[in-house]
């Protein structure tokens, strides 16, 4: 019993660090990015760098990779922190809606980070990938 309350404990404490990550609205995509079927939320991706952060697993330096990029939540969100991000995403379709998220908000933020970079390709191929585009 005493270990039942002590996980219940720490879940209480750390809740409070993850209640309203999907309820925070920030404009980082482009109209026709709503158009995926998975997006990850905004304020979840910017939690979840700061919990990285906290933690001392990311910071100054840093280059934030996302194996399966989507609409590029997780670069645009690394690139507003101030980090270096680079995304693989296997469709062409949002590929191209990663690039116009990326346009757009380095556009409106220039100079945050090294602009994010997209790879089109299967991120089973990471290694080959990032061989191929330097």
């Amino acid at each position: 019993m005493a270990g039942t309350r002590g996980k219940r404990k720490i879940m209480e404490i750390c809740k409070g660090d993850w209640e309203g990550c999907y309820s925070h609205k920030f404009d980082l995509w482009s109209k026709e990015s709503y158009a995926h079927p998975a997006k990850m939320a905004q304020g979840l991706t910017f939690r979840i760098l700061e919990h990285l952060e906290e933690r001392g697993m990311l910071g100054p330096g840093s280059v934030v990779l996302d194996p399966m990029a989507g609409i590029s939540t997780t670069l645009l969100v690394a690139y507003m922190k101030g980090y270096a991000a680079i995304g693989v995403e296997l469709e062409p379709k949002f590929v191209g809606f990663s690039q116009d998220n990326i346009r757009r908000l380095v556009a409106r933020h220039p100079g945050l980070a090294p602009e994010p970079r997209i790879l089109q390709g299967d991120a089973r191929n990471l290694s080959g990938l990032l061989a191929e585009t330097g």
